[in-house]
């Protein structure tokens, strides 16, 4: 590995004290384009330092009002902005959409295992026939291409309230799309003809081949979820890890009677097995309610995995949600937790919905987009309101909304009101390891067993140790008992400590040059400060004589206070009245000064 190290030069140094340079601020390129006021139905994905989105509906300060927007967005993560009100446009960059691509709003970005290619599934405006292929963004050379998926016409329709969720963090490289509807509308169909059907079956995409794509729609058990608007979240148990799902509407599209699904009625589908169970959830559940949003952090040593959950809309209350409840597997322990750092109107008739979240370095949460209502109403859909976010970030750890988006590497801990609740501490050690009442034998050998972490993405969070071994004691035993993988287990134990030497090389000849720039901003400081004091000095101080005439003494006389004091003549013709108006400068009386005798001078100052 080379270094190339960059020699400080002085003359370079001195010209930066000397000179005045303008800072100049990169500038994203948004043709057209102003802050973003409002998103809505769009598709969303972090890869690598950049969160991307595109589809849906847009409001844009200065420009369209709740319109469709043709165009791929990005925000770069390495960068600080504000995620307290409108997402600014600087922060923005923007780049053609995938051609014809007929889309609109929903569907769903999958990211592979490079963090570099994004697949762009379902969001079609209308029901075209379905198709075997996907648009897929190279994020490198930020390029659109189609692809070809093996396995059948499985990218049918806009795909609205269907579930998504990837195995993000293992080398599994699958995505998940389960339930929702699609519109049944072809080409040169009225709007008034339109009508929707659900979708079943769980489609499974394997991108771990980009050569060789492909995706499968399981047959699942009888007793599948009909549901629409619950979310899912992968979850490393399992031979091939678990999906975890709850709330939404369990009921078909176009039924007259809709009925929520209960938040402590959580659905979980064993992949290796195609089947699904129910887990009764408890601890404090959540009003039943949908369109909102979730993301996983999970605990140090993988004893726990915290799915939080944000906001949502609740049909039957007519109201919104801006709450933040933790589902703690394998406790299934519903928790509500007091966000900090609250912003805007956090009244109970305010409410967030239709947002998406993204985990970001296993610690913060990004919220995009969604709108906001108070009662039934919308109150930010074609209007820019600060008060009402457009982006928002919470510490996962803390549970802090932020008002600044700081890149941070800090590892993600569990949150105090987590581990007070299921055990251990802030890197883990849960000792609830079983929901109340405990599993079914099935699920019991479900959760026995984790699957190892991705030891290859570049911009996944750190990953944590194994959660106390490949398979699990069972859950009556002790959590104590149970013994760590030997490290040569880990693929990356033979690499994980060498000693990174180009890294310290790098940091020696950053120290030194660090260390010459603060030797030269002092000398920059000191050589300005000394040429300030010149100047000043230059200015006020009065140029002196070779040689000054003293008063002669008179004698000791009496003074007003009748104590003796020495008096004084002024010799020859030095009186304050001679002094000119040319002589007056800034205040100051500069008198002439005449020539005396050898008798009167004094020897001369330096």
């Amino acid at each position: 590995m080379r270094i190339v190290g960059i020699k400080p030069s002085w003359p370079l140094l001195l010209f930066l004290c000397y000179s005045s340079a303008s800072k100049i601020e990169p500038r994203a390129t948004r043709p057209g384009q102003g802050d973003l006021c409002y998103i809505h139905r769009h598709r969303s994905a972090v890869a690598g330092e950049k969160l991307y989105f595109m589809g849906g509906f847009y409001t844009i300060e200065g420009g369209s009002t709740n319109e469709n927007q043709q165009q791929l967005f990005r925000v770069d993560l390495s960068s600080s902005f504000a995620v307290n009100g409108i997402l600014p446009a600087s922060s923005v960059v923007t780049s053609p959409a995938p051609p014809n691509s007929n889309w609109k709003g929903a569907g769903a970005f999958f990211v592979d295992d490079t963090d570099t290619i994004l697949y762009s599934y379902g969001g079609f405006e209308r029901d075209y026939d379905p198709q075997n292929s996907m648009a897929m963004y190279n994020t490198t050379s930020e390029s659109w291409s189609t692809v070809t998926v093996s396995g059948g016409n499985l990218n049918q329709g806009d795909r609205e309230e269907s579930m998504y969720t990837s195995s993000l963090g293992t080398d599994l490289s699958l995505s998940f799309i389960q339930g929702g509807y699609t519109s049944l509308m072809g080409p040169g169909a009225q709007a008034e003809s339109a009508s929707a059907t659900n979708l079943t079956g769980m489609i499974t995409f394997n991108s771990s081949d980009a050569s060789n794509l492909s995706w499968t729609n399981s047959t699942e058990s009888s007793n599948a979820p009909d549901t629409l608007g619950a979310k899912m979240q992968f979850v490393r148990y399992g031979r091939s890890g678990v999906l975890v799902a709850f709330g939404g509407f369990n009921t078909t599209y176009g039924q007259p009677t809709w009925t929520y699904r209960a938040m402590s009625q959580i659905m979980v589908y064993d992949i290796a097995s195609t089947t699904w169970y129910t887990v009764t959830a408890s601890g404090d559940i959540p009003v039943n309610r949908d369109l909102f949003c979730i993301t996983m952090s999970s605990a140090p040593d993988g004893s726990s995995s915290n799915i939080i959950m944000y906001g949502g809309w609740t049909l039957l209350q007519k109201r919104g949600w801006q709450d933040i409840y933790i589902l703690s597997v394998p406790s299934f322990q519903w928790m509500l937790v007091n966000a900090t750092g609250q912003t805007g109107d956090a009244t109970e008739a305010i409410g967030h919905r239709g947002m998406s979240c993204h985990l970001y370095q296993g610690r913060q949460m990004i919220v995009l987009g969604g709108d906001w209502t108070r009662g039934i109403d919308e109150i930010k859909n074609d209007s820019c309101y600060s008060v009402y976010p457009t982006i928002r970030a919470l510490d996962t750890t803390e549970i802090t909304w932020a008002r600044q988006w700081t890149h941070t590497s800090e590892p993600y801990q569990v949150p105090e009101v987590v581990y007070k609740r299921i055990g251990g501490n802030a890197t883990g050690g849960a000792t609830m390891t079983q929901p109340q009442g405990g599993f079914n034998d099935s699920l019991h050998l479900v959760f026995s067993q984790t699957i190892p972490l991705s030891s290859t993405s570049p911009s996944k969070p750190p990953a944590p140790s194994s959660p106390s071994s490949s398979s699990k004691p069972p859950a009556s035993s002790s959590p104590s008992s149970s013994s760590k993988p030997p490290a040569s287990s880990s693929p990356s134990s033979s690499s994980k400590y060498q000693t990174p030497i180009g890294a310290i090389v790098g940091g020696v000849i950053g120290g030194i040059a660090a260390i010459v720039i603060f030797i030269g901003s002092i000398f920059c400081l000191r050589a300005q400060r000394r040429r300030k004091v010149d100047e000043k000095a230059a200015w006020e101080k009065p140029e002196l004589p070779e040689s000054i005439a003293m008063p002669r003494t008179l004698g000791i006389y009496p003074n007003e206070d009748g104590q003796a004091a020495e008096r004084y003549e002024v010799p020859g013709d030095l009186h304050e009245a001679d002094v000119t108006q040319n002589q007056m400068d800034r205040g100051r009386r500069t008198p002439e000064v005449h020539e005396l005798g050898p008798e009167h001078r004094v020897p001369e100052m330096p």
